[in-house]
């Protein structure tokens, strides 16, 4: 079999991407102390074929072992065959000396039930019970893997997990730094391949689990031979986290988050000559995948408390005019943007919620469960309306142009209605204090710079019901939404705020047509609830062609699912129905990674 190297045009920039500026050219610089990367200059065959075998292959002492930083150790050598990774013996997953044919995929599937198993030391796999593979041929339409799923991640896999891509977005530069060494990174980006090609070539599916069941193979070897997790060991354990769900759309990957926000959480982390941006990227990270896992699980701790999180990365009016006089620079994350405090703060909103759905609030028994979540919510509602988001000119540009700073700014406002709207929706009492204080005061409080709260409550009347203020709060999650074109990288975080907003979507009572009623029953209403009502079919239509861009995009079974729930909402509010989000994915038993 011929092996190819992948295109380094494609690792190197992200000129490849369509949407993307032609001139725009990597510099790794993310993160510091990595080998240096040069063009790979492939001259053998049987080069390439070692490498990549010895890179799929994994042992407790060698496979992980990262080159000294002093070598010079480039692509180019480990391409064209002059430096050699130890050898580990012969692949563990594909034979990459058969003879094509057709590939047998009827039994090759893995049993995984008990293979994981997650424990103090984070050596959560027992490898013991994963058996190898069988040694299957290569069909000629994919007979040169590694290689083309390596060039296929770079030009089409690493943008989709980031919501940026230039080299500031870690799943480009990052992985392409390590994956020459690091076989946990190599076989999970791989795995990530060909579980986003499976769509298009159904027989990529059992060769994505094989890669996945690899890189948790080394990932499990890993683990045992230090108390500590290397770096790029739970930088796969993302990767093959988030990208679990692309192979089956229900699979949420509770126990590979389990793994990372214990090794985060306890600063088991072993980094590259001390490097904090690696660390500071894990922290904002876990912070979202506690949002994503929370969303779907009743099985989340959150691995820090709300007000370190929000004084943290929310600071005080004092930090905040010590930040202005020495104009710092934000980053924006690749996974949180500029919305970290504000993603913790939903994340313990959806928990509250979820918890509220197992209190019987006619229950005298529930109430005093009923008041402790109610007295949270409260808590975060007032976290809400202070919390401060940046200037617009505070932020980084990320490097991509597809994805400009105040799309990071529109995508935080988002989160921030649809953690209220949430709120308010769940706990009404709550929403009527707020009512109470404000008119009392007769001014809503006056919150930090740039929160838009203050700004949306008084765009309402002071008459207006509870219903308007909600339905006010979901569109106000999706008009930011749509001022956000599909090219931008933000796409690829969008999906859980579009399900947060389209329960606020029910067409008002008076166009629902009854058996009746005639065909210009329309004009007997005001011309206002006309635009509403036209303005809330705009609205639908929006969230059905955004979900089916992505669908398009990412080629990921998850956003199936959020399809199927989606409009299952819109024919339930059609009937009447009081519907929450959380509740309907439950009741269709469609709980998937919404990220």
């Amino acid at each position: 079999m011929t092996l190819i190297a992948p295109d380094p045009s494609l690792i190197c920039n992200t000129s490849s991407r369509p949407a993307l500026n032609s001139h725009l050219s990597f510099h790794p610089t993310y993160p510091k102390g990595s080998p240096p990367l040069q063009k790979p200059t492939p001259t053998t065959e049987s080069g390439l074929r070692q490498t990549f075998s010895d890179i799929i292959s994994c042992s407790p002492t060698e496979s992980n072992a990262v080159p000294d930083e002093e070598e010079n150790t480039p692509i180019s050598a480990i391409a064209n065959g002059s430096y050699k990774l130890p050898s580990h013996g012969s692949a563990y997953l594909l034979d990459t000396n058969s003879s094509m044919g057709s590939m047998g995929f009827t039994d090759t599937v893995p049993s995984l039930p008990g293979v994981m198993q997650y424990q103090d030391n984070y050596q959560w796999l027992d490898t013991s019970s994963v058996v190898p593979w069988k040694k299957t041929s290569i069909p000629p339409a994919i007979s040169h893997l590694p290689a083309d799923l390596a060039t296929y991640y770079f030009k089409n896999v690493c943008s989709v997990f980031s919501s940026f891509d230039s080299e500031l977005n870690p799943f480009r530069s990052y992985v392409s730094q390590v994956f020459s060494y690091s076989a946990p990174v190599f076989n999970a980006m791989l795995s990530g391949s060909a579980a986003r090609l499976a769509d298009e070539k159904p027989q990529l599916k059992v060769i994505a689990l094989q890669y996945q069941s690899q890189a948790l193979r080394c990932i499990a070897e890993s683990l045992k031979q230090t108390n500590k997790v290397r770096e790029d060991t739970l930088f796969a354990i993302f990767l093959i986290g988030l990208s679990t769900a692309w192979h089956d759309g229900k699979d949420i990957g509770i126990a590979h988050f389990h793994a990372a926000q214990r090794a985060i959480s306890s600063n088991a982390i072993s980094a590259r000559g001390n490097n904090q941006s690696m660390a500071n990227f894990f922290k904002s990270a876990l912070i979202y995948w506690e949002m994503a896992i929370s969303i779907v699980s009743d099985e989340v701790e959150f691995s820090s408390d709300i007000e370190a999180v929000t004084a943290e990365e929310s600071p005080n009016m004092a930090t905040i005019e010590a930040r202005e006089s020495t104009n710092p620079r934000i980053t924006p994350h690749p996974w949180t943007g500029v919305s970290s405090p504000i993603q913790a703060i939903f994340s313990r909103v959806t928990k509250v919620i979820r918890s509220l759905r197992l209190v019987d609030a006619r229950s005298d028994a529930s109430l005093p469960k009923h008041k402790k979540l109610s007295q949270d919510a409260t808590k975060l509602e007032e976290a809400l309306w202070f919390v401060a988001l940046p200037d617009i000119a505070e932020i980084d540009d990320s490097g991509d142009p597809n994805t400009p700073s105040h799309h990071h700014i529109l995508l935080a406002e988002a989160y921030l209605f649809g953690s209220l709207y949430q709120i308010y929706r769940k706990f009404p009492g709550i929403l009527r204090h707020r009512q109470q204080c404000i008119l009392s005061a007769g001014f809503p409080p006056l919150g930090p710079k740039n929160n838009p709260i203050a700004e949306w409550w008084n765009s309402l009347s002071n008459a207006a019901s509870d219903d308007m203020f909600l339905r006010s709060l979901g569109f106000s999650v999706l008009d930011r939404l749509q001022q956000i074109p599909i090219t931008s990288g933000t796409r690829s975080v969008q999906a859980i705020l579009i399900f947060v907003a389209a329960g606020s979507l029910a067409i008002p009572s008076p166009f629902i047509p009854g058996p009746n009623q005639q065909d210009d029953y329309v004009s007997s209403f005001e011309a206002g609830s006309a635009l509403e009502h036209d303005h809330v079919m705009d609205l639908r239509d929006f969230t059905i062609s955004r979900l089916a861009s992505l669908r398009s995009l990412v080629h990921s079974r998850p956003v199936d699912l959020m399809l199927q729930v989606i409009k299952e909402m819109y024919r339930r509010l059609d009937m009447g129905e009081e519907i929450f989000w959380i509740d309907l994915i439950r009741e269709m038993e469609c709980e998937t990674m919404f990220g």
